[in-house]
């Protein structure tokens, strides 16, 4: 009788547990190694309960189950292991649902062109906050755009009780004029959100998203980018002229914050001294 208490009470403390981790039904890890996915399920759930986890990378979803094992005669664990189980058929066809909408939405972002109207150089994005909001905006309507599917998405997510503070997928867009702006999508409380990644100019430099990344060599071969870039430095506090033409190069060091052109521009030659006064 005492045993059989003992096992009853600890059930009960293992179950008083739960509340924390039911709410988190599914979560993702894209291109994770099982190990990485086990640390996952072992940290958002407990006491034999399943959570199904979603590759958006792979569009797959596999279900596992954070199996406990309890001894009956002293009440403590006795075995403890994360292994797949099969996912339910309701999971599946929510799933389904989840990677049909993904595909439709997502194929209509990747390798699309934003046009000039809302951002004509990428360098503009690291020197005026509102530009880069009025790319979100676009891009997020774009997202809208596929009302249906995004729909679908919801519903589907609502109903796998999805959950997850990382980013779902990662995505790139170009721009007309030449560079290509990276962001990670997220999805939290049924909204879409973007953070930038990376930004690449038409000239293939990569962009600092603030001034801690300034570091290494930026090469300017078209004057196209000089004005942007050189009021991109400038929001950082960073004087540099690189109005010289082709073929500039600005080196940076992220240690002091400097920047300076390579080679550096020839100094102005000193004034040629007045000529003699005639006597």
């Amino acid at each position: 009788m005492k045993k059989a208490l003992l096992f009853m009470v600890s059930s009960l403390l293992l179950l008083a547990t739960l509340p924390a981790y039911a709410s988190i039904k599914t979560t993702h890890c894209n291109s994770c190694s099982m190990s990485e996915v086990k640390s996952l399920v072992s940290m958002n759930t407990y006491g034999n309960q399943k959570i199904n986890v979603i590759d958006f990378d792979s569009l797959t979803m596999k279900t596992f189950q954070n199996y406990l094992e309890i001894d009956p005669e002293s009440g403590m664990p006795m075995f403890h292991t994360i292994m797949a189980v099969k996912s339910s058929a309701q999971d599946q066809s929510s799933f389904a649902r989840v990677k049909e909408a993904f595909i439709e939405l997502f194929g209509m972002l990747e390798g699309h062109r934003v046009p000039d109207y809302i951002v004509e150089n990428v360098w503009d994005l690291t020197a005026y906050s509102a530009k880069q909001n009025r790319l979100h905006y676009y891009l997020l309507t774009e997202l809208s755009s596929g009302e249906a599917a995004r729909h679908i998405m919801e519903d589907a997510f609502h109903d796998l009780t999805f959950k997850s503070g990382r980013a779902i997928t990662t995505i790139t867009v170009g721009l007309n004029h030449g560079g290509q702006y990276t962001f990670d999508l997220y999805y939290e409380n049924t909204k879409f959100s973007i953070k930038a990644k990376q930004l690449v100019d038409g000239e293939w430099n990569t962009i600092p998203l603030d001034k801690n990344s300034l570091n290494g060599a930026y090469d300017f071969n078209s004057e196209y980018n000089i004005g942007p870039a050189t009021r991109a430095f400038s929001r950082w506090g960073i004087k540099v002229n690189i109005r010289q033409g082709k073929g500039v190069i600005v080196d940076c060091n992220a240690k002091d914050g400097g920047c300076k052109p390579v080679p550096e521009p020839d100094p102005k030659p000193d004034p040629k001294p007045d000529p003699k006064p005639a006597e």
